[in-house]
């Protein structure tokens, strides 16, 4: 039996996409614990990745050299640093260990998509380079997708969040991601109002709106123009993951809740602008479909923090409802032909 520990302290997305690493650790070390390391908000998700034993969460509060001090009493065997930053670089240094990897994250290659756009080269798979990290150990894998594993307990009070809003087993649930951390990445909100209205009339499903605390004011406001629509923020990322996983569609930008719904499962539409699907960052996978209208000025910025120096934001503006809605009923329709399938 073998001690692993497991790097990545931020950010949502990218602990959801480090769940191939732990489900390749389950698969060539059952039975060895795995302890994962991310900063205290994500605690809770960081526990529904499959194959964690344990997570260590960190306060930015709290000293560097404490926690590696707790660390060393572990006597972990393998470190593995998903993170590769000045913080993960001191702890897996002067963590006791006989075997430390850290991923490459190319990054030089995703600055030169984005200082030269229109650059031909292939996507950089995030999921690939964490993979990767792992050759040092002797696991070679590929075309790992991320995934998630709730407990029971998440699932049970999902279902009770659910019946407590009048939302009864068998209903189409169609989740709604409008937010995004930075601004230049959120479709217009209009538009995702006009997507829901037509989502919920022609289909008849209910409409759940997805999102953090900071972004209230945007959920409240689509969900007032939406009769009998949910509002599902501000809650813990363990139980944010399975409703979800309740859902029959996610419509995102690119954020960390679409990483999340990939890696539940559910066919997710992902909006890209200014982050380019070739940086990497885009979930993959049959029930996954991505919309971006190829602009010769994207990506502009690795995660959209840039401000755009064009007229109009046209890497998203071009993005018209149709063209979402397209998208989102032929993933339905995909779904649906694959549940018939089941059932013969």
């Amino acid at each position: 039996m073998q001690k692993f520990l497991v790097i990545r302290f931020s950010s949502l997305g990218d602990i959801v996409l480090s769940s191939v690493i732990t489900q390749q650790l389950a698969r060539n070390f059952p039975d060895s614990p795995v302890t994962f390391l991310t900063k205290s908000q994500y605690q809770s998700l960081a526990g529904i990745l499959p194959g964690v034993t344990r997570v260590k969460g960190y306060d930015s509060r709290q000293s560097l050299l404490s926690l590696i001090r707790e660390l060393n009493q572990e006597k972990f065997d393998g470190i593995i640093d998903l993170h590769s930053n000045w913080r993960s670089f001191w702890v897996r240094n002067l963590t006791r260990a006989k075997r430390t990897v850290r991923y490459r994250s190319h990054r030089l290659k995703r600055l030169n998509l984005v200082l030269f756009p229109g650059m031909k080269t292939a996507p950089v798979s995030t999921t690939q380079c964490y993979l990767d990290s792992l050759l040092r150990l002797g696991i070679s894998a590929n075309g790992v997708q991320p995934r998630l594993q709730p407990r029971e307990e998440e699932i049970y009070e999902a279902n009770s969040f659910l019946l407590k809003q009048g939302v009864q087993p068998g209903t189409l649930l169609i989740g709604i991601a409008p937010g995004a951390r930075w601004e230049t990445k959120k479709w217009h909100p209009e538009k995702f109002a006009q997507l829901s209205r037509q989502l919920q009339e022609r289909l008849k499903s209910r409409i759940i709106f997805f999102g953090s605390a900071e972004e209230s004011d945007l959920l409240e406001h689509l969900a007032e123009g939406i009769p009998h629509s949910l509002v599902a923020k501000n809650l813990e990322l363990d139980l944010l993951a399975v409703l979800i996983q309740k859902c029959r569609l996610m419509i995102s930008n690119d954020s960390g809740l679409m990483h999340i719904s990939s890696a539940s499962g559910v066919p997710t539409v992902a909006i890209f602008g200014p982050t380019h699907p070739k940086l990497g960052f885009a979930p993959a996978g049959p029930n996954n479909m991505v919309l971006t209208t190829n602009q010769p000025c994207s990506p502009c910025s690795l995660h959209g923090q840039s401000r755009c120096f064009q007229p109009s934001q046209y890497c998203l503006n071009k993005i018209t409802v149709e063209m979402v809605w397209e998208a989102a009923t032929k993933l339905l329709r995909r779904q649906a032909a694959v549940l018939a399938a089941d059932e013969k």
